[in-house]
């Protein structure tokens, strides 16, 4: 099974509710992968030292159709980024789920505890599930 969480760039909410579902779903011994990705990553090619001391990641992924065939259950976190994949992408979702978690959370910002306390609420019903 394959869990897609998707956000506009791929470099604050997507990547931390994969961080953290994955961290759930290890705990719970499931066999599943995570994924994230983003449906306009413009940083997708950036040095990944940069990506690092900036946003505290390695790479960053642009969603793409093949991406989204081979997700069994698709997070956007936001209706704005469902509509975007509902529009952009020739590949519907087998299964979508929408969060409405802006995009307000960063690592400049210094608001990354709260977005990984409303992240923790949403995931953990779904790793349940």
């Amino acid at each position: 099974m394959i869990a897609l969480f998707v956000c506009h760039a791929n470099l604050n909410r997507s990547p931390r509710a994969a961080e953290v579902f994955r961290k759930l779903a290890d705990q719970k011994g499931f066999d599943i992968e995570v994924q994230s990705a983003g449906t306009d990553a413009y940083f997708k090619d950036s040095d990944p030292q940069l990506l690092g001391e900036a946003f505290g990641l390695d790479h960053v992924t642009q969603l793409t159709n093949e991406i989204l065939e081979k997700s069994d259950i698709t997070v956007a976190l936001d209706d704005d980024v469902k509509r975007e994949i509902e529009t952009n992408f020739q590949v519907k979702p087998r299964r979508i789920i929408t969060w409405g978690i802006p995009d307000v959370y960063s690592n400049r910002r210094n608001n990354f505890d709260a977005l990984y306390e409303i992240l923790n609420k949403k995931l953990e019903p779904l790793a349940e599930e």
